[in-house]
């Protein structure tokens, strides 16, 4: 009977989750609304709404494998997590409440991130220049943009390329009750 329950908790949980994909894919349409929200969407680019930036070289002298109390911001290199993180930092050149976007390799999928952190090498950080959501534009990238690559080998992202998309921008309030 436990075996059962469980069983039938692991199917609803399965259906539970479809249905959100499915909502999340028709919110970030707007072709379904949420209640209360009715202002047209607007269009702009990536580069209008967000200051874009690769990461580059990184800070060896102040770089270690463990985090600490003086070294509490993650180093964050062109993956996914959880190979995101390549080591500690004392300081951050990103803040929290941003996002960012694989330039190298799996292309073009995006990660909020709540905390502030240092990019690294192909990892192009995304931070807002106003109100707008990076969580709701994560969730966006991911579901709604095919970033054209650059590539003669290994596919590729840059900041000019991310800056150049053209995004819809729902009501900033929108954006976060979406997200």
């Amino acid at each position: 009977a436990a075996d059962e329950s469980i069983s039938y908790l692991e199917k609803l949980v399965v259906k539970k989750q479809a249905i959100k994909q499915g909502m999340m894919q028709e919110l970030l349409t707007g072709r379904t609304r949420l209640a209360g929200f009715s202002t047209p969407w607007g269009e702009s680019t990536i580069g209008e709404l967000f200051e874009v930036s690769a990461g580059g070289d990184w800070d060896k002298a102040n770089f270690t494998r463990t985090q600490s109390a003086r070294n509490k911001y993650a180093v964050l290199a062109n993956a996914l997590q959880p190979g995101a993180v390549q080591g500690w930092s004392p300081y951050f050149t990103s803040p929290g409440d941003s996002l960012t976007i694989t330039g190298r390799g799996d292309v073009g999928k995006a990660v909020y991130r709540s905390d502030p952190y240092v990019p690294i090498v192909r990892l192009i950080a995304l931070v807002p220049k106003g109100d707008d959501s990076a969580q709701f534009y994560a969730d966006y990238i991911n579901a709604r943009v095919n970033f054209p690559l650059e590539s003669t080998g290994v596919p590729q992202l840059t900041a000019p390329q991310v800056r150049s998309i053209e995004v819809f921008r729902p009501p900033a309030l929108e954006q976060r009750a979406i997200a």
